[in-house]
This record gives structure tokens, sequence and C-alpha cells, in this order.
């Protein structure tokens, strides 16, 4: 797992010097989408299910018997090579993950979500469950809302459900404080006059509503944080605006092989 590990690193600091990086990666950085990918695998046991992914995505050049000093990096072939099977790998994560992911997260927030749940009683009564244990207001301003109330809410009643649906909003545990989070944003242009704030998530006297999942938010902050700083993130708001749009940009600049892909997985998801 060292071995393995150590030549992960040493590939990747390589790579993600400026003068390596090839002009495609312009859209956002793959190198540091795959670096971030792995330094936000918390588990060992993760870590080590993501390099086994990792290197056997790239092939028999990148496998267990690969040893990182005997590759001649100075050799533009070999370079171009493991450059290649490194950016297609992030390429992979970004088309069938990230950009799925957000697509659905931003459907989610816009539709009903009976659209594609088939058990509506189950998603009312936890809507109403979540009233009662958030006291009918919002997590990050503490304000009652109660249009927001009578309308419609998610398991964290945000007020700012958009921002925490596609991973603007995170929250970042405190130690040794259960249940107690510093809830920030990445631009403060949005909600600046309220984050970051720490908050403490209501609990209901007999514990039966439970609080959110501090795994759940932890993934959420993990995919948060490499969508912003691999720049992925923007690069897909991009994407999703041309589809919204639903036009082809003069400029050429509509990325129509991510926009008709992603559209039929969409289709595959909901036929499944």
């Amino acid at each position: 797992m060292r071995h393995t590990a150590r030549k992960f690193v040493e590939l990747i600091d390589y790579f993600d010097q400026g003068n390596n990086q090839k002009p495609r990666d312009k859209r956002y950085n793959r190198i540091k989408l795959v670096r971030l990918m792995y330094e936000y695998t918390y588990t060992e046991e993760s870590k080590g299910n993501f390099l086994c992914v990792f290197f056997e995505s790239a092939g028999t050049l990148l496998d267990d018997n690969f040893n990182s000093h005997l590759i001649d990096l100075s050799n533009p072939n070999t370079e171009a090579v493991i450059r290649d099977s490194i950016y297609n790998f992030a390429d992979d994560l970004f088309k069938n993950f990230f950009l799925l992911l957000l697509y659905l997260a931003v459907l989610s927030i816009l539709q009903e979500p009976y659209t594609f749940l088939s058990t509506p009683d189950r998603i009312a009564a936890l809507r109403g469950a979540c009233l009662i244990r958030d006291h009918h207001r919002c997590i990050i301003t503490r304000l009652f809302d109660s249009k927001e109330a009578e309308k419609r809410i998610n398991s964290i009643k945000l007020q700012g459900i958009v921002w925490f649906g596609n991973f603007k909003v995170f929250f970042e545990p405190v130690e040794q404080q259960a249940y107690t989070y510093c809830i920030d944003i990445f631009s403060p242009m949005i909600l600046g006059d309220v984050l970051p704030v720490m908050r403490t998530l209501y609990l209901t006297e007999s514990r039966t509503i439970d609080p959110p999942s501090p795994c759940l938010l932890a993934i959420h902050n993990a995919i948060a944080h490499i969508l912003h700083l691999s720049a992925a993130g923007a690069y897909i708001d991009k994407i999703l605006r041309d589809l919204e749009d639903q036009s082809v940009r003069e400029d050429g600049l509509s990325e129509l092989d991510l926009l008709v892909k992603l559209k039929l997985q969409l289709q595959g998801w909901l036929a499944g």
C-alpha cells in the first residue's frame, strides 16, 4: 500500500507542474482532481481501493510491477503515455460521476422529488419530521421561514438550498463538539453577510428524528472541495448553463458530446 501510494504521489507531483500539463487541462485541472480525490478519501481501505482503480485504469504501464524510478519521464513518448492515462482517468471521474451528480442535484432542487422517488408518503413524512426537528428554522440563519415551511424543504432544511445542493455551501465538523459545524461557502459574494457561521444542529428531545448524517455531510464536504479546488465545479456550471439554454454557442465552446451523453445517462438511469 505504501509503495503504491508513493508511486501515485510521485507521478501526480510531476504532472502537477504547470509545464507538464497539456492545453486541454485549461477547462479544469485534471491532475489536481485526481490528487484531491485521493487526499479526500479518508480511510486507508478507501485509499487503497482508489489506488487500485487508478492503476488498473492506467493499464499495464502503471501496474503493480511499475517502478516510477525506472520510468524515464524525460522521454516525450513515455511522458505522454503516462499523462494521457491520468487525464483519461480524470475524465472518467468527471463525466461519469461529478457531472451526473451535479446535474441530478440541480434537478432535485428545481423539481419535485416525486419525479425520481416512488414513495411520496415517505418524503412527506420526512419533510414534516425535519420541520419539527429544526424548529421550522433555517439551519444557517436560524430565521423562521413560513413560506418555506409550507412548501418544499430538504432533510437539512437550508434557506440556501440551491447553494448546498450544488456543493457551494459546505459543513466542516467542529472537533469534540457533537453535531456542531462551521458552515461556509466558497464565494463570499453569495450569503457573505451570513457565512461563515458555526451552528449546532437541533436534536429532538425524544431523539426519534435523526440529525443529518455526519458521514453524508463529510462526503458532501469532500466533493465540494474537490469540485472547487480543481475548477471542475465551474466547468460543470458552464455545461449545465448550456444545457439549460438548449442552444449551441457560436464560438464553438459548447460541449456537445458531454451534453448528449448527459441526457442519455439520465434517461438510462431513470429507465433502470
